[in-house]
């Protein structure tokens, strides 16, 4: 008998940080050990967008929790002076990531 283990899926968990710690407590704890769950970054300029990108494209789902601030807008590698949260989601469209957003 053969034991195939199940797959764990990369989950990228993204959302401004400050303003929804509770919300991302929840999805994560809803994931459970289903998943292993990569969290967006506290802001810094440190190569931030493509840090964050690429973290992005290693995953199989994309989550976005969405409230009422817009999030961090790096002044370096972004023409079009697009939140963090809003990059990171453009790239798991740009890379056919499975996405879901609340």
């Amino acid at each position: 008998m053969s034991t195939r283990r199940a797959k764990i899926y990369k989950v990228y968990l993204s959302s401004t940080l400050k303003d929804l710690e509770p919300e991302r407590a929840e999805v994560t704890a809803a994931l459970g050990d289903e998943c292993v769950v990569k969290h967006s970054y506290r802001a810094s300029e440190d190569d931030l967008v493509t840090s964050c990108q690429d973290d992005v494209v290693g995953c199989d789902l994309y989550i976005g929790i969405l409230g009422l601030r817009y999030g961090y807008v790096p002044r370096t590698k972004n023409p079009q002076k697009l939140s963090i949260t809003e990059l990171e989601y453009e790239r798991a469209g740009e890379e056919k990531i499975a996405v879901t957003s609340s």
